[in-house]
């Protein structure tokens, strides 16, 4: 593949994940990017993706059903509201942050890369509409 077009084609895509913070699957992120440009290929997307996640450009979030996608790296976890699965960013503050460290420091016959804290339970909106 032409690389001037595999260049360009990961930007559309990570664009398309800078500029959709609902964390949407390789299929939300197809179907927004296909209106725009009509010759790129579900194929495609799912290749840029995997690769943007492999090099560590976005974050692959693996829920109940489907793998989701991320474009913020930065140290976060996940709201999933039970009744819409809208995904919602939680950031800790630093604080809280060192406390996980430390945690994750006790666990001395373990080698831990990575950690995913998903906070589950009903969004504001499906709050309001239960209320």
């Amino acid at each position: 593949m032409n690389n001037t077009r595999e260049t360009l084609q990961k930007k559309i895509i990570f664009d398309c994940l800078k500029n959709n913070k609902v964390h949407p699957t390789a299929e939300d992120v197809y179907n927004i990017v296909h209106k725009d440009y009509p010759n790129i290929s579900k194929a495609t997307v799912y290749r840029v993706l995997s690769k943007l996640s492999e090099n560590g450009q976005i974050r692959k979030l693996d829920f109940d059903t489907s793998s989701r996608f991320d474009d913020e790296i930065a140290p976060h976890y996940h709201f999933v509201c039970k009744r819409c699965n809208k995904i919602i960013d939680v950031f800790l503050n630093e604080e809280r942050l060192t406390q996980l460290d430390e945690f994750k420091q006790t666990f001395n016959d373990f080698s831990i890369d990575d950690t995913e804290i998903v906070f589950k339970g009903l969004c504001k909106d499906c709050q309001k509409k239960e209320n």
